[in-house]
């Protein structure tokens, strides 16, 4: 009760206070721990083709792989365009959020992915100190089109006095204590153990030159403040404040030790000094809507009803976008065909793109097609003449894609459980296949139901049967192309063939186009390293 009489007093001295225009904007986005992308594709960097390292992307349904020739006004028509977003604010920001991947090196030098526990975005304010900088900062929404880039892939020290290499930083998580604090230097995960998790840090420069929506290294036409890299003064030569943008990203490192005495956590690009780390921003904002929450004084920091940003349905301009838990999933409207196995259900011995802890694997093809596919599958169904995929709404297994149209969702890695027995897993989403009335796929923590024995049906492993632990009965086609339960013995509609992914290329798109020249897969490509009693 004193709480709430508490919260009454605050509003009511909130409500006493009205100011001209609002001194603090600030608020969160929260994007869920499931992104839009995993994989290979940077619509900024490398636009209408593959990237040289895996990504996580958030946001946006409409993120494409690009193509060259967009400009940044037609990329943010496709962008802006998204019918859905894995963010918490919808309609009004379908901009898209992404990170370099994070991967883990065990002592037999293979690599793991990291999983993530979600991103979270801030839109701070930053006045400057001195002048009208201080007086009236005069924050401009973000207009449309901008795209920029925090951090470089390809830094491995750190510059004291460089603003940009002070904007990347690192916080252990250890809510029992003994985890390091804040730090632009991620060594002490030799020491600490992080046991609730490393959240990854990049901060945006806001300074832009009222000019250019990108330049070519997507940092010229933005820039830090004079005084700092999180506040002061704009520079003359970029005089127009924006919000400032803060990616929180978390990684769950349950499973992969931090604080034994060495650190074996890398970036997906190989660097090991946690130097490189980046971040990239899209914008998919509607900038009136944005210009509202940065004017409405109820958007403030200085508004204890906003939660230091956390309570955005407490800014009124942004309220009416706020997602609850009734919002459907969302998925990648378009998936990229980018077929390589990216090390979530079985580690992999280099990174994509030939990424290892000490540099590119020599004499490697760089390429999607050069990935180590050890251990991960497209599964195809004979009797369908199509290969198996799940549904990304529904997680209803069906076989209907053709070899034209295969992308990472379509990819299986075989977890073994022993005894002869493994789980299937997605190596997009990624969940596991369950042997529920009819397959779908769950959560991400397999039990009896989701325990598979793989019975060959030739002497090369390549064709197989797949029968149920629980059921004891075999994975069946059924004649709307889903699969059930129901098969006692192995007939044509029971058995599959395991293929490698051999890459595949990623051509420039319109956002919305069906995708061509992939390659067909090789059914001749034995199974690797899978134990079948």
């Amino acid at each position: 009760m004193r709480a709430f009489f508490l919260i009454i007093a605050l509003a009511v001295a909130w409500a006493a206070w009205n100011p001209k225009y609002n001194d603090a904007p600030i608020w969160k986005v929260f994007c869920d721990s499931r992104p839009v992308f995993q994989g290979r594709a940077d619509s900024i960097v490398n636009p209408g083709t593959y990237s040289g390292h895996v990504h996580k992307v958030f946001g946006g349904n409409h993120f494409s792989a690009s193509t060259t020739s967009r400009t940044p006004a037609q990329s943010f028509s496709v962008t802006k365009s998204a019918s859905c977003t894995t963010c918490s604010i919808k309609t009004v920001d379908n901009t898209n959020y992404w990170t370099s991947d994070l991967y883990y090196r065990w002592s037999n030098g293979t690599y793991s992915l990291v999983p993530t526990s979600g991103l979270t975005v801030y839109y701070l304010s930053r006045g400057g100190y001195t002048g009208a900088n201080k007086t009236n900062p005069n924050w401009q929404p973000i207009p449309k089109g901008l795209r920029m880039i925090a951090g470089d892939p390809s830094r491995r020290t750190f510059n004291q006095s460089s603003m940009a290499d002070q904007a990347i930083s690192y916080v252990c998580l250890n809510y029992n204590g003994g985890a390091f604090p804040e730090s632009n230097d991620w060594s002490g995960l030799a020491k600490y153990s992080c046991k609730d998790g490393l959240r990854a840090q990049v901060f945006f420069p806001m300074c832009w030159d009222g000019k250019n929506l990108d330049s070519p290294d997507h940092r010229s036409h933005m820039s830090y403040p004079v005084n700092g890299y999180n506040a002061g003064d704009c520079p003359n030569s970029h005089p127009v404040r924006l919000p400032a943008v803060f990616f929180e990203h978390l990684y769950s490192l349950k499973g992969f030790p931090s604080g034994t005495g060495s650190n074996n956590f890398l970036w997906s690009m190989g660097d090991t000094t946690g130097y490189g780390f980046h971040g990239d921003f899209l914008s998919g904002w509607d900038p009136q809507v944005m210009a509202a929450a940065i004017a409405h004084p109820n958007c403030s920091n200085n508004n204890p009803l906003m939660a230091f940003g956390n309570a955005v349905k407490a800014c009124p301009p942004l309220a009416p976008y706020v997602k609850d838990n009734t919002e459907p999933p969302c998925f990648i409207k378009n998936p990229i065909p980018l077929t390589e196995n990216l090390g979530v259900t079985n580690p992999i011995r280099r990174m994509p793109g030939c990424w290892t802890a000490t540099g590119a694997a020599p004499g490697c093809d760089p390429t999607p097609a050069g990935s180590d596919s050890t251990g991960a599958f497209h599964i195809f169904s004979p009797a369908a003449n199509a290969y198996v995929t799940a549904d990304r709404s529904t997680r209803v297994l069906s076989a209907t894609v053709a070899a034209s149209a295969l992308t990472t969702n379509e990819i299986w890695g075989f977890g073994q459980v022993g005894q002869g027995q493994v789980f299937i897993q997605n190596a997009e989403l990624p969940w596991v296949v369950s042997a529920q009335s009819q397959a779908i796929l769950v959560g991400n923590s397999p039990s009896l139901w989701e325990y598979w024995s793989i019975t060959p049906q030739d002497s090369k492993n390549i064709t197989v049967a797949f029968r149920s632990s629980r059921t004891s009965k075999f994975l069946s086609l059924q004649a709307d192309k889903t699969f059930q339960f129901n098969a006692a013995t192995v007939t044509s509609t029971e058995t599959f063939k395991l293929v490698a992914p051999t890459g595949g290329s990623v051509p420039s798109d319109d956002g919305f186009s069906s995708y061509q020249n992939m390659a067909v897969p090789d059914l001749k490509t034995p199974i690797r390293k899978i134990k079948i009693n």
